[in-house]
This record gives structure tokens, C-alpha cells and sequence, in this order.
């Protein structure tokens, strides 16, 4: 990574979803609460060289590693609970809709870190864009819904 004199680490951490239907709070780690100092002590601690040459398999190596980081943050950042939003329509979104409520979702966290004019009238863009796409999207897919003439599909839909 250029001629940082910083060693890197980069990774991605895939946990388990939940299923929203059934629950309105999860259990999450509280990274802004985290000891960071004591969990950069326990990771210093680690001899990633005997543990990762251990085996040439590198899925067992990606274990390991995620195992002594898992155990680290189980011991150094504390758990909140939040509540889970009752967006369980969100995931039948087409993929286009669900990019632009990532994007509303990055730059809303963009102004709530920075807090500038520009940061706020890009949220408020972003917002119209996702209103209107979901908007669109429901009005065709109730035509559709209707021009299916299944009612039993017209009352399923409706219950939702």
C-alpha cells in the first residue's frame, strides 16, 4: 500500500442475517463503545506467523484469522441493542432501487459526520430519487398485480 511505514489488514466480515418478520431487536457489537487500545494489545499478542503457516489451506487460515478477531471483539467491544426496522418489503426491491438506498444511506452518514449544505441537499436528492423508484416500482407492480386478474394474488398482496 505505497510507502506507508503502517503494516495493512484488509478484510470483510459476512455475519448472519435475521430475518426481520420475526424479531424487532438484535443484538449487535457497539464499535463507537469499543476498547480499541485493549483489543489492539490482544492483537499484537497474536502470533499470526505460527498461526497462519500452519496450514497451506487457506480457507482454514481464513478461520483461524477470523476466529482470533472474533474472540477479540467478544472481549474488548461491547454489545447494543437495536431495533430492527420493520422493513421486511426491502429485500423485494430490485437491485437498482436497493443501490439507491445504499447511496441515501452513505451520504446521510456523510452529513451526519460532516454537517454541510452540500452533504444535505445531496441527501435530499438521494431521498426524492428512492421515493420516487419505490413509488414507480409499486405502481407497476400493481398493475401488473391487476391485469394478472388472480384474486387470491389481489387479497395475498393486500394483506402484506
Amino acid at each position: 500500500m505505497g510507502r506507508s511505514d503502517h503494516n495493512t489488514v484488509c478484510f470483510d466480515m459476512l455475519l448472519p442475517m435475521r430475518d426481520p418478520k420475526n424479531i424487532n431487536v438484535s443484538t449487535r457489537f457497539d464499535f463507537k463503545r469499543a476498547d480499541y487500545t485493549n483489543l489492539n494489545n490482544y492483537l499484537l499478542g497474536v502470533d499470526w506467523y505460527s498461526l497462519l503457516t500452519d496450514t497451506c489451506d487457506v480457507n482454514l487460515q481464513w478461520e483461524t484469522f477470523t476466529e482470533v478477531l472474533n474472540a477479540g471483539m467478544e472481549m474488548y467491544v461491547p454489545y447494543t441493542t437495536v431495533s430492527v426496522k420493520n422493513n421486511q418489503h426491502y429485500r423485494n426491491y430490485p437491485l437498482y432501487i436497493r443501490q439507491l438506498f445504499r447511496k441515501k444511506c452513505t451520504v446521510w452518514r456523510a452529513y451526519k459526520h460532516f454537517r454541510t449544505t452540500a452533504l444535505k441537499n445531496r441527501y435530499k436528492i438521494a431521498d426524492q430519487k428512492c421515493t420516487k423508484a419505490v413509488d414507480d416500482f409499486i405502481t407497476r407492480k400493481e398493475a401488473e398485480l391487476i391485469d394478472q386478474d388472480n384474486l387470491g394474488r389481489f387479497y395475498k398482496y393486500v394483506i402484506e
